[in-house]
């Protein structure tokens, strides 16, 4: 891995995630699609300055609370995982832009994600999602959210 650029790192069609990768601190892209990953582990969050993170067609099933706590994090695809939910963790994001949950196995989206400030597009299509809650005992920050995509979602309601 040492001549590898320590920015960026695309690993697709390999089965790891972990060990030397969290060495790689300086990292700020990783894409790890169809890797056949089960879990993230809750060292990720050492990867301080990662700001894309693509982690879509594996075999995740939950999502650390580490994971949420990546100061630099703006960009998380997830799509085609078997999530059953997103954990409320999620209000730490601060600097979450995107997120792709499309083809999940989600039931919930917690109220939290409202705490994400900077959150702009939202793919949540094809779950098995009946409504979406907010949490409105606090300011809403989320307005700033351009685009919400919820088709083949049963009865969703936008934001």
């Amino acid at each position: 891995m040492e001549c590898l650029p320590s920015s960026l790192l695309k690993l697709k069609d390999n089965l790891i995630l972990g060990g030397t990768i969290l060495e790689l601190v300086s990292l700020v892209g990783l894409y790890m699609n169809d890797n056949n990953i089960r879990e993230i582990p809750e060292e990720i969050v050492v990867l301080q300055r990662l700001q894309f993170l693509f982690l879509a067609e594996n075999r995740i099933t939950r999502l650390p609370s580490s994971l949420f706590r990546i100061p630099a994090l703006q960009y998380l695809c997830l799509y085609d995982n078997p999530l059953k939910y997103i954990p409320a963790s999620i209000c730490h994001a601060k600097n979450l832009a995107t997120l792709f949950v499309t083809k999940c196995s989600l039931t919930y989206i917690p109220p939290s994600i409202s705490q994400c400030y900077q959150l702009r597009t939202l793919r949540i299509a094809q779950n098995f999602l009946t409504h979406i809650r907010v949490n409105y005992h606090r300011s809403l920050h989320c307005q700033g959210l351009t685009f919400l995509a919820t088709i083949w979602n049963e009865d969703a309601r936008p934001l």
